[in-house]
C-alpha cells in the first residue's frame, strides 16, 4: 500500500493513519516546508506510550535524513 507523507514545519500529514502488521507499506515522503526535515518510524512501548528521547534513535525502524524542501 502506498502511503503519502508530507512534511513541513511542525506538521506531518499522512494519507494513512492506521497500519496493520503483515501488510507491506511503501512510503513516499515529501518536504513542503522551508527547511530540511527528516522522517522516522519507531515503535512505541507495549503500553502505547512514547519511548524516552534517548531511546528513540536506538529503536528506530527506519530513518530518512536530510529531506530538502
Amino acid at each position: 500500500m502506498k502511503v503519502n507523507v508530507t512534511l513541513a514545519e511542525y506538521t506531518i500529514v499522512s494519507s494513512e493513519t492506521h497500519f496493520h502488521a503483515g501488510m507491506t507499506y511503501y512510503f513516499v515522503v515529501a518536504n513542503r516546508g522551508h527547511v530540511v526535515h527528516e522522517f522516522m518510524i519507531m515503535p512505541e512501548k507495549p503500553d502505547g506510550s512514547e519511548l524516552p528521547p534517548d531511546l528513540q534513535y536506538k529503536g528506530q525502524l527506519i530513518e530518512i535524513e536530510q529531506i530538502a524542501p
